[in-house]
């Protein structure tokens, strides 16, 4: 669990690591940008919710930013988020990896705030370009050679 709590203000909360649905550094400024699966704050209502969902169907999800006041413990704050998120399966994940969905064309079926957010998460993504990915994969195999 991650625990936040305000000495300033006596009140706290906790959240489970299984409901960390996604985490990354946020853009915007010195932060970490989360979703979570349903209200954190209502937590009588999410455990209904997720008793009663089956895994492909919805659930409301809630953002939270962490903004540290020391900026310098943002990149360890973001590695100990995601240590620990590894180490707890999710909730809603039945699925092999075997099924694949292929419809009828590739374009995106998302409302303009859907498509927003998909934009700015795919910001969050550093993937290596072609060429820096074939110079990988070539670094391996000599490696593996020698």
């Amino acid at each position: 669990m991650i625990y936040f709590f305000s000495h300033k203000s006596a009140v706290g909360i906790s959240i489970e690591y299984p409901l960390i649905i996604v985490h990354a550094v946020d853009p915007t400024g010195p932060g970490i940008y989360c979703q979570l699966h349903g209200n954190p704050f209502a937590p009588n209502q999410l455990q209904v919710q997720i008793n009663n969902l089956g895994p492909e169907e919805y659930v409301d999800f809630t953002e939270l930013r962490i903004t540290p006041k020391d900026g310098s413990i943002l990149v360890p704050l973001y590695q100990a988020i995601s240590d620990c998120a590894a180490l707890h399966p999710d909730l809603f994940d039945n699925d092999d990896g075997g099924d694949w969905f292929t419809g009828e064309s590739n374009e995106m079926e998302l409302s303009e705030q859907g498509q927003e957010t998909l934009a700015r998460l795919d910001s969050l993504l550093d993937m290596p370009s072609p060429q820096q990915f074939l110079d990988m994969v070539e670094d391996t195999q000599h490696s593996t050679d020698s």
